[in-house]
């Protein structure tokens, strides 16, 4: 008997992970959801997410994100900066365009990739006198994860280490955070309720049962005492793209009891595509005149026409040293970086000094080069993942055979 479970599961799983059973495959029945036990209620939800992840693996979509200010005493509004974005995903491939228009008027232009280990972004800012600006490090862009759309949608979460929501539900459940996945009915409409706490800290999850368990709302929030920070979200329109269930405007609202104003926010996407992005979507060239700080080379340099580049004095934010190179200019970049051995000076002020990117260009709160190494997320055992994988495919079995039982039942009748 044991044998033959091992195998049903196993190729169970296998449909699973080859996109032969999809989201739109799984059936959910509220009485049985309600009778089963957590760590049951868990393995489904987390089926369920990385089905919808393995929807996404390769898609676009055009966005524009609109944020002001509210100030609920006085009822009024101000706008503040207006971003027209584009993104696309291919597998651990991510790629960023957007156009920024802020409260004084001026657009900016910013490019982004990540390959899986290393970053490329572009900065244009044609009212400034160094217009370009360019880097390359070994982390991720923190734009895919500061849009709230792309929380809702699962590919990056806010305030998280570059994780998708199914990645950061099971890092949840490993890191020991009380997690509580019940079923609601919100306005005629049945949700799966997740909520993860953790110290003074919680966040919410609500997916739709009938919309291959799209996620249609979000909360953040952070609590102590008097004191709390709110960060809401919610599916507003959703569109239906190749028979899949995406979100198409996202409302979202912030909060904080030190100030009465509000953030809002609101992203709505424009076109929505799905398996039309290719590997030659992701590339970024500097154009001449680009001031490029190479973080992973330590290195800073200006690209000259013609592809020759010019190494320069870098600014190191940490030390407060300048690395100097040792040679003027260099047609071969590579060969320069690893012959190079510059010399450090104490900091002073010189006008072709380059300083890495001080800001983001969508968030101006989020440093663009962090001065500290980013947190190791532990992995997940394979025996723990397998528990629940089993579980999870285990409790679809029953649903199917559930559903199977009643629709013969039915007809016999």
């Amino acid at each position: 008997m044991i044998s033959r479970k091992i195998i049903l599961i196993s190729a169970l799983l296998v449909l699973l992970c080859t996109g032969w059973l999809d989201a739109q495959s799984i059936p959910f029945d509220e009485v049985l959801f309600q009778q089963i036990t957590e760590d049951e209620k868990l393995a489904f939800v987390l089926a369920v997410l990385q089905n919808r992840e393995s929807q996404l693996q390769n898609f676009a979509y055009q966005m524009t994100d609109r944020l002001s200010r509210y100030t609920p005493q006085e009822g009024k509004t101000a706008f503040l900066s207006e971003v027209s974005l584009g993104v696309k995903r291919l597998g651990k491939k991510l790629y960023l365009e957007a156009e920024k228009l802020d409260s004084k008027n001026r657009w900016q232009k910013f490019y982004a990739n990540w390959d899986g280990n290393i970053s490329k972004s572009l900065l244009h800012r044609p009212y400034r006198k160094d217009e370009y600006g360019g880097l390359i490090r070994d982390l991720e862009n923190n734009n895919f994860q500061d849009r709230a759309y792309n929380h809702i949608l699962g590919l990056r979460l806010l305030d998280t280490e570059h994780m998708t929501l199914p990645e950061w539900l099971e890092d949840a459940d490993t890191q020991g955070k009380s997690i509580e996945i019940s079923f609601i009915e919100q306005d005629g409409k049945p949700l799966i309720e997740c909520t993860i706490t953790r110290g003074f800290k919680s966040y919410q999850w609500f997916l739709d049962v009938n919309r291959d368990y799209m996620p249609v709302r979000a909360e953040i929030l952070y609590k102590q005492g008097e004191n709390y920070n709110s960060d809401s979200m919610m599916v507003d329109e959703a569109l239906e793209v190749d028979g899949f269930w995406v979100p198409k405007k996202v409302l979202r609202t912030t909060g904080t009891s030190v100030s009465d104003g509000q953030g809002k926010y609101v992203y709505e996407v424009s076109e929505f595509t799905r398996n039309t992005v290719t590997d030659e979507d992701f590339e970024i060239e500097f154009p001449p005149g680009t001031k490029v700080v190479d973080t992973i080379a330590n290195f800073a340099y200006r690209v000259l026409p013609g592809g020759a580049a010019e190494p320069l004095p870098l600014y190191d934010p940490v030390s407060g040293e300048v690395i100097n190179p040792a040679v003027a200019i260099t047609p071969d970049l590579d060969e320069i970086i690893k012959t190079d051995a510059p010399k450090k000076t104490t900091a002073q002020k010189e006008e072709n000094i380059v300083k890495p990117i001080a800001k983001e260009l969508m968030n101006p709160d989020s440093p663009q080069i962090d001065t500290k190494p980013p947190s190791i997320v532990a992995e997940t055992s394979s025996a723990r993942w397998l528990y629940f994988t089993a579980i999870g495919v285990g409790f679809i079995v029953v649903l199917l055979g559930l559903k199977l039982f009643v629709a013969r039942r039915r007809r016999s009748g």
